[in-house]
């Protein structure tokens, strides 16, 4: 049986033919590692430097599906790529993962999106991934009350890992299943500015979350890899140094304490639907202290915290999903439908 082969597009945007150095090595890089896959047929570069950014954007794609793409790779001048395979033990190649998890998705549930997720710049670094949230439950209405789209939190991002379902996030690196812009009920223009006046003065979301917002409307799921964190490269202008205070750095201590966080937890994205046994899942055989990890007797791992698995439920809320579920599954095998 012939190998089912996918043409990738590969829309890079070099303003005024600039693009920085950890982008260029993960061209060529990523290039190998296309041509090193079986499943890879065409790869088509293209390569629009002009602005503004949201015109581009249409053009690559436009200028993608014109020429047949399957899929639509995005890298953006400012990226960095896989920043953290080198330090992180669940960290995967973003094009590695990605095509595999989008190939098999390509197969049993159509078409999707897969972003890298990065951070704004300092001071605030705020992480470039969205969920959609409300603020009411069981309110009357579409959707149950006023529903947004807001940005995960730095300690949420810092615990999460596998792929994850959300509502938005940025195109810095990203790729599209080519079907989703073929869709008849997405009318061009892909990429816009929402404003937040009439005078267009007040950028109220850029290009790219815009887009992937639309995508996500539209029924088709987003997701975001956490395995694959970009570094995203901006200037930052260094000052005088500033130093820590004993009380700044107590209250820092106090914090960590407090959240009960270590430094070797991670929270595992699950398939949606799925309610994971709570217990916890230690990367290694030894805790940062170097002392190995012994089960408690229930099986779960005897190192005090929070659990760990999570199924899109706020954290606090698991211990009651958790009993509620064990309490079906009781009932279904008293009844012999278990």
């Amino acid at each position: 049986m012939a190998t089912h082969t996918f043409d990738i597009a590969f829309c890079t945007f070099p303003y005024t033919g600039v693009v920085r150095k950890e982008a260029a090595r993960y061209m060529v890089t990523n290039a190998l590692a296309m041509r090193r896959e079986p499943r890879v047929g065409r790869i088509i570069p293209i390569e629009v430097d002009d602005t503004p950014i949201t015109m581009a954007r249409n053009l690559a794609v436009r200028t993608a599906l014109d020429e047949g793409a399957d899929f639509i790779m995005m890298l953006d001048s400012d990226m960095s790529p896989d920043c953290e395979l080198d330090e992180s033990p669940d960290a995967l190649p973003f094009f590695d993962s990605t095509f595999e998890f989008m190939v098999e998705h390509y197969h049993k549930n159509g078409p999707c999106v897969v972003f890298a997720p990065y951070c704004g710049v300092p001071p605030t670094e705020n992480i470039y991934v969205f969920r959609w949230c409300n603020t009411e439950s069981h309110a009357p209405g579409v959707g149950g009350g006023p529903v947004s789209l807001e940005q995960f939190t730095r300690e949420d991002a810092a615990m999460r890992t596998g792929f994850e379902q959300v509502g938005a996030g940025a195109t810095g690196l990203i790729i599209y299943d080519a079907r989703i812009f073929r869709d008849p009920h997405y009318k061009p223009e892909w990429f816009y500015y929402d404003y937040g006046d009439e005078f267009k003065s007040n950028k109220a979301s850029t290009e790219d979350v815009a887009n992937l917002r639309d995508i996500s409307s539209l029924g088709y799921p987003v997701y975001v890899n956490w395995h694959a964190w970009a570094a995203h490269m901006k200037v930052k202008k260094v000052r005088k140094p500033v130093i820590p205070t004993l009380d700044s750095v107590g209250r820092k201590y106090a914090d960590a304490v407090e959240s009960r966080r270590r430094a070797f937890e991670k929270r595992v994205i699950v398939k949606p639907g799925v309610i994971p046994t709570l217990q916890r899942e230690v990367i290694g055989k030894e805790d940062p202290n170097g002392e190995e990890v012994q089960p408690s007797g229930d099986g779960r791992v005897g190192i005090p915290g929070p659990p760990i698995l999570w199924d899109g439920t706020p954290i606090e809320e698991d211990l009651q999903v958790q009993q509620a579920d064990e309490g079906a599954a009781g009932s279904a095998e008293e009844s012999g439908t278990g």
